[in-house]
């Protein structure tokens, strides 16, 4: 699973299509791109941000701006400064919640709180929405049953199967296969070809390599393949055993060369177990509750112990990290729309591949005065506008 999550875009719209162009370009796509909330609440594009949001097929959880000016909460409950922090707030709270359409602010009255997202190296997908939020809707249904573990696209109904590999754009490693055509010559002399073998990366003595006869017949070249992309040509040396068959090409050397046609990830079976993934704005227990690089250990293991997941993923504090408690992860996915640097949106790529997770952390530059001018055309506080031409401030 390779997920984009993005945050707190605040109706930076500049920002997010910086993000999603981004996204767009990344030399590895991903499946999918979700949002841990705050679509709204800072900027003069909420509007556009949600129906781009939608137009890219970008589900995601409600934060603690898109309860407030959606009705769902009287404010936003976010920490402030000064008094005159919280009434600017304020002020774009009833400015923003005038500019929705009905239609976009129906959308984000019915943002689930929570997501959570059971995923196998199978493939296999599990969905449970949070239990005291009453509004069911289809994206808790449908949230992540197409696009997870190799674009796999299937409707609501539709079984899950179970699945151990799957198609992705990245270098080869062991225990993946490797579809391709495979040429050998011994001293000029072609002793071998064949096309459109599936090869799987085994080591030599690895006991599943007694299954898979075209394993055996080149040992060592799996070792040599790691690595190997889609598209790819190599050649590599092969020093054959003196014991080879057939006796005629034994010790010698046999040069292959490999026209690698696609890369397949493949789990192990020992890696199948599901990882929890819980997507939140701010933590398990509310939507304005902070988890900020420096949380106290003492703080994440008790949101953890009740969360139930592994992997919990959020947004809010507006500040990018990662953090273990125990045996769950904590990753802070940054800010798109109020990043701490001005003219710079942040998001995240998530990948959990069996039990190995691998985050990285991506900052894009956006044109910052054209979001702080369209600000300033409108009746939202100056302050907002000069906010993003300095170092944010957590909120």
């Amino acid at each position: 699973m390779r997920l984009a999550i993005i945050a707190d875009v605040h109706g930076n719209l500049a920002a997010l299509n910086a993000v999603l162009e981004d996204i767009q370009r990344l030399e590895q796509p991903v499946e999918t791109t979700v949002s841990a909330g705050d679509l709204v609440g800072h900027s003069a594009h909420p509007n556009e941000v949600i129906e781009a949001l939608r137009a890219h097929k970008v589900q995601g959880v409600r934060g603690n701006y898109d309860e407030a000016v959606s009705g769902l909460r009287s404010e936003p409950g976010a920490d402030y400064g000064t008094e005159q922090e919280a009434a600017a707030d304020q002020q774009a709270v009833r400015w923003t919640a005038d500019q929705l359409t009905p239609e976009n602010a129906e959308y984000l009255r019915n943002l689930p709180r929570e997501a959570r997202i059971a995923v196998s190296g199978g493939g296999r997908v599990s969905v449970k929405a949070r239990k005291d939020d009453e509004r069911v809707s289809e994206f808790r249904r449908s949230f992540f049953l197409g696009g997870i573990l190799g674009g796999m696209a299937r409707s609501p109904g539709e079984r899950l199967g179970s699945r151990s590999a799957s198609k992705k754009e990245r270098p080869a490693r062991m225990g993946d296969v490797v579809t391709m055509s495979l040429y050998g010559q011994v001293e000029g002399r072609e002793v071998f070809g064949q096309e459109n073998i599936q090869f799987r990366l085994l080591e030599d003595d690895d006991p599943a390599a007694d299954q898979r006869p075209e394993t055996k017949r080149f040992p060592g070249l799996s070792r040599e393949l790691v690595g190997i992309r889609s598209g790819e040509v190599r050649t590599v040396m092969l020093t054959l055993p003196t014991d080879y068959e057939p006796h005629e090409l034994a010790g010698k050397t046999l040069e292959l060369r490999a026209e690698a046609t696609t890369v397949e990830v493949s789990v192990p079976p020992s890696l199948l177990k599901p990882k929890r993934v819980l997507l939140v704005h701010a933590s398990p227990r509310d939507t304005v509750e902070y988890i900020y690089p420096g949380t106290a250990q003492s703080i994440l293991r008790a949101i953890a112990e009740n969360a139930d997941a592994d992997i919990i993923v959020f947004g809010h504090a507006h500040r990018a990290s990662q953090q273990i408690a125990g045996s769950t992860a904590f990753i802070g996915v940054g800010s798109v729309g109020r990043s701490p640097v001005p003219g710079q949106a942040e998001y995240a790529i998530l990948e959990v591949l069996g039990s190995e997770i691998q985050v990285e952390f991506r900052s894009v530059e956006y044109d910052v005065e054209s979001e702080a001018r369209a600000i300033e055309s409108t009746t939202l506080p100056a302050v907002l506008a000069e906010a993003l031409r300095r170092p944010a401030v957590a909120s």
